[in-house]
């Protein structure tokens, strides 16, 4: 897939409805991307979140525009790149309709999509 659709579709999964966790860290976490770009997350414990909830903003990115591996970025501004983004979170959208959420090489959840 080129990058720019996978980059794309991916922002194309996840905006609009809410993706709720079903395992581990992030159980009945819901979060919510809105296509304005601004975010929510509820039902998570505030003393260990699962996902770092400071800035307003989210967006999807790229290290590396050979790379396919797709980053969930959060910053100040609509326009967050992952040159200037505070938090970055490795994120795959799965053939069985989840996304998968990861710090690093490390799972953090497993989302399933509702609407």
């Amino acid at each position: 897939m080129a990058a720019g659709k996978e980059l794309k579709d991916t922002e194309a999964t996840i905006s609009g409805v809410k993706l709720v966790g079903t395992t581990g860290h992030c159980a009945n976490v819901t979060l919510v991307f809105n296509a304005n770009k601004t975010w929510q997350i509820s039902g998570q414990d505030p003393e260990d979140p699962c996902i770092s909830h400071d800035y307003e903003y989210w967006g999807v990115d790229r290290y590396d525009y050979d790379s396919s591996e797709v980053y969930l970025i959060f910053g100040d501004s609509k326009k967050t790149k992952i040159s200037d983004s505070r938090v970055a979170y490795r994120i795959s959208v799965n053939d069985d309709g989840t996304v998968s959420i990861y710090s690093g090489n490390d799972l953090i959840d497993r989302f399933t999509i509702t609407k």
